[in-house]
């Protein structure tokens, strides 16, 4: 399923080819899913005991592997093909941020590995995690031993009670737990649960001879199978298509009640990043203004800013775009961000890289007709889902927990099941399809 290097050729074929002769890159924001990780819970399915996983949620191998690969595309793209960044690391250039989970923080240092052959984590890094081990790493990053003038790599890993970025929940947001229990707990939400409980319950139960008595603990199962598959543990039961399927659309239907069931969780989750691209893309544009009047450059944006976060991270983030997507990131995809100079003008162009199929994916506006936006529609477009936002400071907001919906505010469930059946189709109440992601 995986193969384990990205030939030269194949990076060319991926991310070559889309950059104009023509075309001035000024900056690339890319918002991730960290890599493939170990199950949240672990159940006893394996033949051999001892081969089961050996912690839950952390990133496994090929979750390192994914983002070292998505790692050589960049490089590929932005320093081969096109010079926006240099070959050895600054920090000056490349900015990198993270949430608190130790898969975001060691996808984006396997990704910086997959840029910057020539330079490595600090020595903290090494001690602190189990790094620098696997045979496609480049010498100097499997020593372990930092080099004397060797630049380190410098990721910022911002706390969960202080993450309003890339991790707005629960647990640091007061008013996310209230409204996000309102969606769990919505009559739309229970008919989507009810379609899988009807559909699926007792042949689950079945193939994994286990008694069944909620939908979490179908979730629970159903995401252990699917990471499981992708780590290649040899189970006492062999999962046919129909369960992947069902178990996938299972869990891309979680994505309702965290991050678009309601429109205030897109809100709270996307207001923050939705403000950095404004104030990113007046920056940029005020700096051009002024190299056109030959006023010396301000230079206070790096050249690449990489947020490592998570897949209901990138779908509130989708929803706060106002491009709304049911199905979940692959684990070690992302969303790309190009601000381009084209004949004298700023655009944006934004793009997806799907990391199971390793293809990109043009990313537009329902209205945009081209795979380019000028920089002011572009800003314009961002502020006009912001002003559909009644607060100024999420962080203020996050505590008040004073919130109650109409019915009508909720997405619709049978809408849902219609979106989940476009990826998945319906087959004699059988959903069938193809492997896409899972949480």
């Amino acid at each position: 399923m995986f193969k384990s290097l990205i030939t030269l050729a194949t990076l060319s074929l991926l991310l070559g080819s889309s950059i104009a002769a023509t075309e001035e890159i000024l900056m690339v924001v890319e918002i991730s899913r960290h890599g493939a990780r170990e199950s949240s819970k672990i159940f006893n399915f394996t033949v051999d005991p001892a081969l089961n996983f050996n912690s839950t949620g952390n990133i496994m191998p090929l979750g390192k592997k994914q983002h070292f690969e998505l790692g050589q595309l960049i490089k590929q793209k932005y320093i081969v093909n096109y010079p926006l960044l240099s070959e050895n690391y600054s920090n000056n250039e490349m900015f990198v941020q993270t949430t608190f989970k130790q898969r975001t923080y060691l996808s984006s240092l396997y990704q910086l590995m997959g840029m910057y052959p020539d330079n490595q984590p600090s020595l903290s890094d090494y001690i602190n995690y189990d790094i620098g081990k696997e045979d496609y790493l480049s010498p100097i990053q499997r020593t372990g031993s930092i080099k004397p003038k060797t630049n380190t790599f410098n990721v910022m890993q911002v706390d969960a009670d202080q993450d309003f970025l890339l991790h707005v929940d629960k647990d640091n947001c007061p008013r996310y737990g209230a409204v996000a229990s309102l969606t769990s707990s919505s009559d739309q939400y229970k008919n989507v649960q009810k379609y899988f409980t009807d559909n699926y319950k007792d042949q689950l139960q079945q193939l994994t001879n286990t008694t069944i008595s909620t939908v979490k603990e179908m979730v629970d199962i159903c995401g252990y199978l699917q990471w499981a598959e992708l780590a290649n543990l040899s189970l006492t039961f062999k999962p046919k298509p129909e369960d992947d399927n069902y178990c996938l659309a299972l869990g891309d239907s979680k994505l309702y009640s965290v991050s678009y069931g309601l429109d205030e969780l897109w809100k709270l989750g996307s207001f923050e990043f939705l403000n950095k691209l404004v104030y990113i893309s007046n920056a940029l544009n005020s700096d051009q203004q002024r190299k056109a009047r030959g006023i010396k450059s301000l230079d206070k944006l790096p050249k690449m800013i990489h947020y490592a976060a998570h897949a209901e991270t990138i779908a509130a983030f989708f929803d706060g775009l106002g491009i709304h997507r049911t199905v979940r990131s692959f684990p070690g995809s992302a969303l790309f961000f190009e601000f381009v100079k084209v004949d004298g003008k700023l655009n944006i162009r934004m793009y997806y890289y799907n990391a199971q199929t390793k293809q990109e994916e043009s990313i537009r506006f329902p209205t945009q007709s081209s795979d380019k936006i000028q920089l002011m529609d572009f800003i314009a477009q961002v502020k006009s889902r912001l002003n559909q936002i009644a607060f100024s400071d999420v962080e203020a907001e996050c505590k008040n927990t004073n919130f109650t919906p109409n019915q009508n505010d909720y997405y619709s469930g049978d809408a849902l099941l219609n979106d989940l059946k476009k990826c998945y189709p319906l087959k004699s109440k059988q959903l069938t399809g193809f492997l896409q992601a899972f949480e």
